[in-house]
């Protein structure tokens, strides 16, 4: 009988047989899965194993292939998608984290769109490449951006990471600065405290969020599902697009709402230029890159966070400039 075999990471050290194969084999019977375990279809290191056996890191499951039903061994997935993986801009790593510089129009998670895979994929694909995996924790992105932002993005390589930046966010403890090019001449720089109300998303698709100024400014809205949104905006340099007034500017964000500075910036008469969505200027027809300009550019972490167990650094950065280039020529900001 033919087997597949997977090996045990870091992150599997201690756990159960039993709850690492509903992971590996998650559309099996319950019934079936103790079955198989008792038959010898289920071996750790060639050896009939019991249902409670407590892995280690480095141990061998095997797997009857008709039980692995299609799955891909570790050499297979090793393989794939070697040229995604080159294109993958690695900021920082260490055990517990991986930072990348995520593209514009590409999706974080979900399906393909327009061609372009999501980059949870082209990520769990390097990590697969590079590390040991492991078989019960799965990395996966530990905060968003929207498909058309681009920037820095965390995703955890480990349990201890993922639940340490989970607090991190839960508390407020890392501050996230952006990149953007408003429309508008934002004179000075100022503090944007609003409220931001994000409908119950109903099926695929884009979904916009109201901004104000009051908790509850009607009363067809539930005042507890308006959240405050609370960003600091600073204009850098200023050009013109088409007569009109833009601005450069850093927006630094201590809440973490949908589209909060979309909405925000909007809801202040600074809309991202070409963001009509939210009544901005189309950017279409001027061979423009984007559909509007926006980049996280820096994570910093509140000093009492400095020193941490998952070794986060203090502060990370990248350039948008450099992506905004082609913005900035065309409306020659200065």
């Amino acid at each position: 009988m033919d087997f597949i075999e997977f090996t045990a990471g870091q992150n599997d050290d201690g756990r159960r047989l039993d709850k690492v194969f509903r992971i590996i084999a998650a559309d099996l019977p319950l019934s079936n899965l103790y079955k198989y375990i008792r038959k010898g279809l289920v071996r750790v290191n060639g050896k009939k194993i019991r249902p409670d056996f407590r892995l280690s890191s480095g141990d061998v499951i095997q797997l009857a292939a008709f039980i692995a039903d299609g799955k891909k061994t570790e050499k297979e997935n090793i393989k794939e998608n070697k040229d995604d993986e080159k294109s993958l801009s690695v900021i920082f790593e260490n055990e517990n984290y991986l930072v990348v510089k995520k593209p514009y129009d590409i999706s974080v998670h979900g399906a393909i769109q327009n061609g372009k895979k999501p980059l949870e994929d082209i990520v769990r694909k390097y990590l697969k490449s590079t590390q040991e995996s492991s078989l019960a924790f799965t990395p996966g992105p530990l905060h968003r951006l929207d498909r058309k932002t681009s920037g820095l993005i965390v995703f955890s390589k480990s349990l201890l990471g993922a639940r340490w930046f989970s607090e991190l966010i839960k508390n407020h403890g890392i501050i996230k600065s952006y990149c953007a090019v408003l429309q508008g001449k934002l004179k000075e720089k100022c503090t944007w405290k609003d409220y931001i109300y994000s409908q119950e998303e109903k099926g695929a698709g884009f979904h916009k969020v109201r901004c104000s100024s009051d908790v509850n400014p009607d009363s067809d809205s539930d005042s507890d599902k308006w959240k405050e949104a609370l960003s600091l905006a600073e204009p850098l340099a200023f050009g013109t697009f088409k007569g009109i007034t833009v601005t450069l500017a850093r927006i630094t964000i201590y809440t973490g709402r949908k589209h909060q500075i979309r909405a925000q910036s909007a809801f202040h008469s600074f809309p991202l230029l070409g963001d009509t969505a939210y009544g901005a200027e189309s950017l279409k027809d001027s061979g423009l890159s984007r559909d509007f300009y926006l980049a996280a550019e820096r994570l910093t972490l509140l000093e009492e966070y400095y020193d941490n167990e998952s070794g986060f650094p203090k502060e990370l950065f990248v350039d948008s400039k450099e992506d905004f280039s082609d913005i900035i020529k065309y409306c020659d900001i200065k």
